[in-house]
């Protein structure tokens, strides 16, 4: 009688080893775009929950003061959105929520812009001081009812700015996620 090798029974061929190799990329690739559809969600979320809070925010800072910050002009003299023309000057106009009354402790982070500046805030354009008064919300963007004394704007999920305002009339597209969670458009706040 022939004595067996007990190890030859002992550990897994390699066709096996394959299948579980294959299994699993496969796994990995249909949940891969579920969990980046998620995050962008998340984000989307975050956002508009800082956006609010900055409205919020501005609201407290324009009963005290019985107007909104002003806008900030670049070297050009040019307020508005001076993100795309000094990134390191966005979200400049807001400092004024942090101090010397702290309104909020911290400006929040737009967890959408991936580069590194001085400040990765949302954008502010106050209408009031270009216009003396508020603007009509649809010539900001198509479709928008009321009027906005001013707008805070996030850069959203493409990560590019539709939105510019040097004076207005501006033009931008609101987001939407029904047109796809990485659509066109940036995330805005019309106040009051």
């Amino acid at each position: 009688m022939a004595l067996k090798n007990p190890s030859s029974d002992l550990g897994f061929t390699m066709i096996e080893l394959t299948m579980v190799g294959i299994t699993i990329t496969i796994l990995i690739a249909i949940a891969l775009p579920n969990f980046l559809e998620a995050q962008i969600r998340a984000k989307v979320t975050a956002s508009e929950t800082d956006l609010a809070l900055l409205g919020a925010s501005l609201e407290e800072y324009y009963i005290e003061y019985r107007s909104y910050p002003p806008n900030v002009a670049d070297s050009n003299g040019e307020g508005g959105l001076v993100g795309d023309n000094n990134p390191n000057l966005r979200g400049a106009a807001l400092v004024v929520l942090t101090t010397p009354v702290s309104y909020l402790s911290v400006l929040p982070v737009d967890d959408f812009i991936t580069e590194k500046y001085e400040r990765n805030t949302y954008d502010y354009v106050d209408f009031t001081g270009w216009t003396g008064s508020a603007i009509s919300r649809s010539s900001v963007v198509e479709g928008e009812q009321g009027s906005a004394a001013y707008v805070l704007v996030g850069i959203g999920p493409n990560l590019e700015y539709e939105f510019t305002a040097s004076k207005p009339p501006s033009s931008g597209i609101d987001y939407s996620p029904t047109n796809g969670t990485r659509s066109v458009g940036d995330l805005m706040l019309f106040g009051p």
